[in-house]
């Protein structure tokens, strides 16, 4: 998946979620899995702007078996940029 994908779904939600003027959406997020060898290390994140007009991402990694699952997020609040980072899932961490 190349980053101008990933970026047109970003601004899809932002164009959905700021064109339902009647559900009062209080957060937007965009959902990302991949199984992408190297996209922990280079994941593909909204731009501050997009996170200025209140879009948030979070990206599931898993092996092609789903035996792990890699959790990151990436969103801003009150103008400050707040993430997680490589949270595993899966297997559960004991």
């Amino acid at each position: 998946m190349t980053w101008q994908v990933v970026h047109e779904h970003y601004e899809r939600t932002l164009f959905y979620g700021t064109s339902q003027p009647d559900l009062n959406i209080g957060e937007l997020w965009t959902i990302h899995f991949t199984c992408e060898d190297d996209y922990l290390d280079h994941p593909y994140w909204p731009s501050e702007e997009q996170m200025k007009n209140g879009l948030g991402a979070v990206v599931f990694w898993h092996n092609l078996g789903f035996t792990q699952v890699i959790m990151s997020a990436l969103w801003m609040e009150a103008g400050v940029v707040q993430n997680i980072t490589k949270r595993q899932i899966l297997p559960v961490p004991t």
